[in-house]
């Protein structure tokens, strides 16, 4: 009786553990952004998106989900309703990455990209 007990209390904490990690995105993909571009391109940008491309833009183009949440402590579907927004109008990419979304802007919006100055 007290067998069953253990391996469920022990797989309910390793199960809990796995849940509470965070994967963090390489910095291998680190690029400088050119938020001008983007709003200049995009003048129908809400204030919150402008806020969250900043955020993005200062963390290396790219972040997950879940630090924008935590950022702006913004609800889960709001920000993932609003990472669609910014996909549809191809200024940002989303990735999945484990189980969290990993946002980057746009490879255009990059300063080093062909054609920008």
């Amino acid at each position: 009786m007290v067998a069953p007990l253990a391996a469920a209390a022990g797989f309910l904490l390793v199960w809990r553990g796995r849940t509470r990690r965070r994967v963090v995105p390489s910095s291998d993909d680190v690029a400088v952004i050119d938020t001008g571009k983007i709003f200049d391109e995009n003048p129908g940008l809400r204030f919150d998106e402008r806020e969250v491309i900043e955020f993005i833009a200062q963390r290396g183009g790219q972040a997950v989900e879940s630090e924008i949440r935590d950022r702006f402590r913004l609800p889960k579907t709001t920000v993932w309703r609003m990472m669609n927004r910014l996909k549809n109008e191809s200024i940002a990419e989303i990735q999945r990455l484990g189980n969290q979304n990993l946002v980057k802007l746009s490879a255009r919006f990059r300063k080093d990209a062909v054609g920008v100055p």
